[in-house]
């Protein structure tokens, strides 16, 4: 494969898209590299990814070879790929049908017929044509049949989809976040996808995979107002000054529902590092209100799904305490030490406060204004209760009872089960948490392997809340706890298959990365993690409280070594 430097000046470019939402099939040459911070940074990083075509002579297998490197190009029309095949095996196939992510340990290997091809290999991932990302180990095959060509043998059976090596998928594809919206229409939910690193096409990608709307998975949480009868009227003008999108079909929505779905593209089209963007209905400019024709990211701040307060704390739990990052008792019951506090959470907005408390013998939660004394709940039967948690809503909080039941309880109401769909193999629950936009929910349970992480969407309705059946992330990791950095992003502590101790990771909720953070030292095993946007990373183990400070774990408050556990950050 070879690689050479593309330079590529992008300026005013508009895809014709007559009547229809699909990116055009044939475009200008593709470049891959880094995204560049607007519609004219700089491309000095950009490569075209050439790979080479058939060589006369070449034996069936090495022809299937040189087809599966061709696949890792940066031309969406697949040209070098298709000289593989013959003519009407080039026309008949649909390279966008999935993308396979293989061990580069694969095998192509002569059947012992002539022109048959046996393929192998350990699939890792699939990418679906709409960029969902799907993480799962299993084998693969296929067959391939070869014809000769003019006296050369060419592929009369190539599959559907296309297969990449782990390091070439990284080339060729880049992760995005289309936003969709919560359930009260006033935070987007970010909904990872995978896409063809292309500059010139992304604005047109991002816009046709919020037409596509959500992810299997995320859609029974979310809200789409970028859905049908919505369409893009003509391709997606992108130049140095502002982005362009070009609809039709929104002429029955009112001014929230406008704002909403400005929201949803605004957010969705940061991934490309343009400011201003331009929203036209049928070529005229939509009437949002309160908001300029020319819209910024800045207009829709108030939507996003990190938010915290500027003056965002952690807390921890001593002696049965709650206190603050600077070690004072917070204020109100819960500091005193009355309720005995065995864990505490507060609502994303720091009002509310949930405690669990063992002062009366059994685990007892008492819920409140924050600052204020704590009143208990009544939870009949409780043997256990896990840290309580809170999402988007500061109006509930909820836990784990008993180890297996989700239980959602009001500020103001009565308590309610959480019926999930489904639990598959989990036995128990042992740590819960929401995301900061209410629309997810991880859990650390056991199964049959041991304690995994899981991810769930919440799901309301009129008739109550559910969560959909939870999906295991990192299957080989053995997880302690977990906590949510953003909203695209879970920390957990855990160990691998061969691991001797709990190391912290950063993991993507689709699954699709995890990485190693470093490490504290502890004699025992890890009992907590936290974290919040912009913020340090927070554990406990042995009894005290450290923080992440650049790579080095160091005490919590400068100068003291910090005695507590189960430290939160609102949320």
């Amino acid at each position: 494969m070879r690689q050479r430097a593309l330079a590529v000046l992008l300026g005013a470019l508009l895809l014709l898209v007559a009547g229809c939402s699909q990116v055009p099939a044939s475009t200008t040459p593709v470049v891959v590299g880094n995204a560049p911070d607007g519609p004219s940074g700089d491309q000095s990083n950009y490569y075209e990814i050439q790979p080479d075509g058939p060589v006369k002579g070449d034996s069936p297998d090495t022809i299937v070879r040189g087809y599966i490197n061709a696949l890792a190009t940066s031309d969406p029309t697949y040209e070098v790929a298709r000289q593989f095949m013959t003519t009407k095996a080039s026309k008949e196939w649909q390279p966008g049908a999935s993308t396979s992510l293989i061990d580069p340990a694969y095998s192509v290997q002569p059947s012992g017929k002539d022109g048959v091809v046996n393929f192998s290999a350990s699939r890792s991932a699939t990418v679906d044509s709409d960029g969902t990302y799907h993480a799962g180990a299993e084998s693969m095959t296929d067959v391939y049949k070869l014809e000769k060509v003019a006296g050369q043998w060419r592929i009369s059976n190539p599959p559907d989809g296309i297969v990449l090596t782990q390091s070439s998928f990284s080339n060729v594809f880049k992760v995005a976040s289309l936003y969709f919206l919560d359930p009260s229409g006033t935070r987007v939910v970010p909904d990872l996808r995978y896409y063809p690193v292309n500059p010139k096409q992304r604005a047109n990608t991002l816009i046709d995979g919020l037409l596509g709307g959500p992810s299997d998975s995320l859609a029974p949480g979310v809200r789409n107002e970028v859905s049908d009868p919505v369409k893009l009227r003509s391709g997606v003008l992108y130049n140095d000054s502002e982005i362009k999108v070009d609809l039709t079909g929104l002429s029955g929505k009112n001014g929230a529902q406008l704002k909403a779905l400005s929201a949803q593209i605004l957010w969705t089209l940061r991934d490309l590092n343009v400011k201003a963007v331009r929203i036209t209905n049928d070529g005229q400019p939509i009437d949002v209100p309160g908001v300029a024709a020319v819209q910024s990211v800045s207009d829709w701040e108030s939507y996003d799904p990190d938010a915290v307060p500027v003056d965002l704390s952690v807390f921890y739990v001593a002696d049965g305490r709650v206190l603050n990052g600077q070690g004072a008792a917070v204020a109100g019951n819960a500091g005193t030490g009355a309720l005995g506090v065995t864990s505490a959470s507060l609502s994303v907005d720091g009002t509310e406060m949930a405690a669990v408390g063992t002062a009366t013998g059994v685990p007892t939660l008492y819920v409140g204004p924050a600052g204020s004394d704590l009143v208990p709940v009544a939870l009949p039967d409780t043997v256990s209760l896990t840290q309580p948690t809170w999402g988007a809503a500061n109006d509930e909080v909820w836990m784990v009872r008993n180890g297996n039941t989700i239980v959602r309880v009001p500020t103001k109401g009565q308590p309610a089960i959480v019926t999930p769909g489904s639990l598959g193999d989990i036995s128990s629950i042992s740590s819960l948490r929401l995301s900061r936009d209410g629309t997810r929910v991880a859990m650390v349970a056991t199964v049959p392997s041991g304690s995994r992480l899981f991810l769930a969407t919440v799901v309301r309705s009129p008739d109550g809340v559910t969560i959909t059946e939870p999906m295991m992330l990192s299957p080989t990791v053995e997880v302690t706890e977990t906590a949510w950095s953003t909203a695209r992003t879970l920390v957990v502590f855990g160990r691998g298959p061969v691991g001797t101790r709990d190391v912290p990771y950063s993991i993507l909720i689709d699954d699709s990365s995890r990485t190693q953070l470093p490490a504290p030292v502890f004699t025992a095993r890890p009992t907590a993690i936290v974290a919040a946007p912009n913020r340090s990373l927070v554990c406990a183990g042995d009894g005290i409280i450290l923080k992440l400070t650049e790579s080095t774990w160091v005490s919590l408050i400068s100068g003291k070594v910090v005695s507590g556990k189960s430290p939160f950050y609102p949320g």
